[in-house]
């Protein structure tokens, strides 16, 4: 008897993005499972809920936390953070039926995505990106 086993999602789901995010922005992205100080353009994944939908597809639901450093004079650091969410949830659709970290993609239900400010955090604008990942199990 074989025994599915979901993929750990956050793990694809950077794998997807630094896979991805190069193909539309020049602009240098961090992405990871944490927010780490000292980067302009950053991107935190979580899971935040959900699990199997069947035997063959995992379906979390997604937060990706998409920051800025605001610079003005330079760049409204609003504009470009909406840029940068808007860039995540391109490549997340784009990336139907690849493979990244070993799983392979099924699709991206995008839920939307909004201005989310951080009082901790005054100097960076962040916005979220929600959304369901459709993920294949290891079998």
């Amino acid at each position: 008897m074989t025994i599915p086993i979901a993929h750990p999602a956050v793990t694809v789901a950077i794998a997807l993005l630094e896979a991805k995010l190069p193909l539309v922005t020049a602009n240098p992205i961090f992405v990871s499972g944490a927010f780490e100080d000292g980067h302009d353009r950053l991107v935190r994944v979580d899971r935040m809920h959900t699990g199997m939908v069947n035997m063959v597809t995992d379906e979390p639901f997604m937060l990706f936390e998409c920051w800025v450093a605001d610079r003005p004079g330079v760049y409204n650091g609003s504009t470009e953070a909406e840029i940068l969410a808007n860039q995540v949830r391109a490549v997340l659709t784009a990336a139907r039926s690849e493979t990244f970290a070993g799983c392979f993609v099924r699709y991206w239900h995008d839920a939307g995505c909004s201005p989310h400010p951080d009082p901790k955090r005054p100097s960076m604008v962040r916005w979220q990106v929600i959304g369901s990942l459709g993920l294949a199990v290891s079998r």
